[in-house]
């Protein structure tokens, strides 16, 4: 079942999204690993895009020179910025689990496209940069444990993406 974004009780800013119920996904999502979901809705506005996770609500928009109004990030920004966030959370909690002296960390991603047809590749680089005394070894190993959150994982891993098409429930044809 799906819901429309006006079933979801209206958002004020001092207040937490309250999501609506389904007990039947709720029992679901219980048998199964627990996982993460969204809800995005888009309605007559060019591109813009209301993406709801949890209790937070995010805009989601193309830039003017693209037809949109720029309300928000792009689609793929907001993919940088899951990827770059994720990182970082990995970094934090790794560093403070081994007590290392991270003060803090950085990281800029970019995505790019190259060659056409059968032959494109796309490419995401991230720049980390850390803060912090930490030993060249500290560095170096959190460089490598940036690259095992598990967004960059399931990203890099044997991903399936698939879309079902439900029915309409608003009686409108």
């Amino acid at each position: 079942m799906l819901y429309h974004w006006t079933d979801t009780a209206p958002i004020k800013e001092d207040q937490p999204v309250s999501a609506p119920h389904d007990p039947t996904a709720a029992a679901a999502a219980a048998a199964e690993e627990p996982g993460h979901s969204a809800l995005v809705s888009i309605e007559r506005a060019p591109y813009l895009s209301t993406v709801y996770a949890r209790n937070h609500r995010i805009a989601a928009d193309e830039p003017r020179a693209m037809g949109g109004g720029d309300a928000g990030p792009t689609p793929y920004e907001l993919l940088l910025a899951s990827i770059g966030a994720c990182k970082l959370i990995t970094l934090r909690m790794y560093a403070d689990r081994k007590g290392w002296p991270m003060e803090s960390a950085t990281i800029a991603l970019s995505h790019t496209r190259a060659g056409a047809g059968t032959d494109l590749r796309e490419f995401i680089t991230a720049e980390l940069e850390l803060s912090g005394p930490l030993s060249p070894e500290q560095r170096a190993r959190l460089a490598e444990i940036a690259d095992r959150c598990p967004v960059h994982r399931t990203l890099s891993g044997d991903l399936t993406l698939s879309t079902t098409l439900v029915d309409d429930s608003s009686g409108q044809a």
